[in-house]
């Protein structure tokens, strides 16, 4: 998600390198901003520091709300480290910006520290994609269509089953019913009461340009969200009580 933000610091200062602390789908997204990656669950924070440390890197921006890593980036001997934290209690050797609770939780943060830096550029999620991708699309799903994204890793988030085939039922834009791995029963129930076309599980890549073509996107706070925003597609997203 921050894929944007990296490449924005990294050009207001190239040539640089840059390392990531994030999981592997996230920094996948900005894999030609990065040099390195540090991943999350790399076994104790001491492997983490020794590893940054190795690198000799000049300053650390701590593109989330974390004071784990903010002190793994100090350990390290990073000499300019620049986070952003509810919690803006003294950690020595970091400049620890507010967190503003009423703002964004993610773009608001990622400005203030490139605004620190003098920085300003795009911080928004893109995700590009390919010709190839967009010809697998075309063949899935034509241009135009509202994709109801009716599954949820997490029940709480879930909307009720009669709701999505009441509104893909109801009068208006034609819409296709979508899920992830693992929903399919889901999916083709919904798809088969209301009466409408499923759109078959495909890989993260085919499936954004499939969002990529759609009107807009409905779905529970999923990836498919995200997915949407990344590709500039519109989206109504249901939040739960999560």
């Amino acid at each position: 998600i921050s894929s944007a933000a990296i490449r924005t610091s990294r050009s207001a200062e190239s040539p640089a390198r840059a390392f990531s602390a994030n999981n592997p789908t996230s920094a996948s997204a900005a894999v030609d901003a990065i040099d390195f990656i540090v991943f999350s669950f790399m076994r104790g924070k001491i492997a983490r520091v020794l590893a940054i440390r190795k690198r000799r890197f000049d300053r650390a921006l701590i593109l989330d709300d974390s004071r784990d890593k903010i002190r793994i980036a100090v350990l390290a001997g990073i000499p300019q480290v620049i986070g952003v934290a509810r919690n803006r209690a003294p950690i020595r050797g970091a400049k620890i910006l507010a967190f503003d609770a009423n703002g964004h939780d993610l773009f608001d943060p990622l400005r203030s520290i490139l605004r620190d830096l003098g920085v300003e550029g795009d911080v928004a999620p893109h995700l590009p994609i390919s010709q190839s991708h967009r010809d697998r699309a075309n063949e899935l799903m034509a241009e135009g269509k509202v994709i109801l994204h009716v599954g949820s890793s997490d029940l709480a988030k879930s909307w009720p089953t009669r709701h999505w085939v009441e509104l893909a039922q109801a009068p208006g834009d034609a819409c296709v019913v979508a899920a992830g791995p693992g929903e399919e029963a889901l999916r083709d129930t919904i798809a088969e009461r209301a009466g409408v076309a499923s759109l078959p599980t495909m890989k993260l890549l085919d499936y954004a340009a499939v969002i990529e073509r759609a009107r807009a996107v409905v779905t529970a706070d999923t990836s498919a969200a995200h997915i949407a925003g990344a590709v500039g597609t519109r989206s109504i997203v249901l939040y739960g009580p999560t």
